[in-house]
């Protein structure tokens, strides 16, 4: 990995190795997860000339470093990381948890200082939660499928290439009920209002693109 790569630091919030299915044994709570993430991350690098979109510049060189939230594992330092991106769960942001308080305050500090920050699934709401947003049960129901959600006027100024719509890995019972303010709508369904949400250096997406259709179908009765 070259000196220009990007430094992210991954904030763990459940134990993911299991329900990723890494099979690597290790006793680090965020390897399966973080692995998975550079494999991903490394083969798109790799691939990047076979992409013909215009649109789309070669991605960086990134690197990965996790941290176990749940335990209380924070970077000494966020300085050192070019950005912070916050995973699932399979906890609501709403419970009553030292360390979801905790995590609430971290993303505010990062808000206050301007770090880049991605959240993915329970991240996305963390981070609606922390910032003013309200969390709660979907009213329209859970989402447990590969679900086509609509891109929004300012999705298009956003995502490339430009399209219509996409169709992604959903896991969720809980939503975003009321959207921060400052933050934008890229995305919306049927089902959930607030698919992905965008402000100034924070997005973040609904989506659950590393959970694998067995643990997704055996986890069927997950609250």
């Amino acid at each position: 990995m070259g000196t220009n790569a990007k430094k992210l630091a991954v904030f763990e919030c459940d134990r993911l190795q299991d329900l990723v299915g890494n099979g690597d044994g290790g006793s680090n709570a965020g390897a399966g997860y973080v692995q998975l993430l550079q494999k991903v991350a490394d083969h798109v690098r790799a691939h990047a000339s076979k992409i013909s979109l215009g649109q789309i510049n070669a991605p960086p060189a990134l690197t990965f470093t996790g941290f176990d939230v749940q335990g209380g594992k924070y970077p000494e330092d966020i300085a050192k990381f070019d950005g912070v991106l916050i995973i699932g769960s399979l906890s609501g942001v709403y419970e009553e948890e030292a360390w979801i308080e905790r995590l609430l305050n971290e993303i505010r500090d990062l808000d206050k200082k301007k770090v880049r920050t991605v959240g993915i699934g329970f991240g996305h709401q963390a981070i609606a939660q922390a910032l003013g947003g309200q969390v709660a049960r979907n009213p329209k129901g859970p989402e447990v499928s590969v679900r086509k959600a609509q891109v929004t006027k300012d999705g298009k100024d956003v995502f490339l290439p430009v399209k219509d719509d996409f169709s992604l890995h959903y896991h969720h019972h809980d939503a975003i009920v009321k959207l921060p303010s400052d933050f934008l709508v890229l995305a919306s369904s049927s089902v959930t209002e607030f698919q992905s949400i965008v402000s100034l250096f924070i997005f973040s997406g609904q989506s659950s693109p590393l959970l694998s259709c067995h643990r997704i179908g055996t986890s069927l009765h997950c609250t």
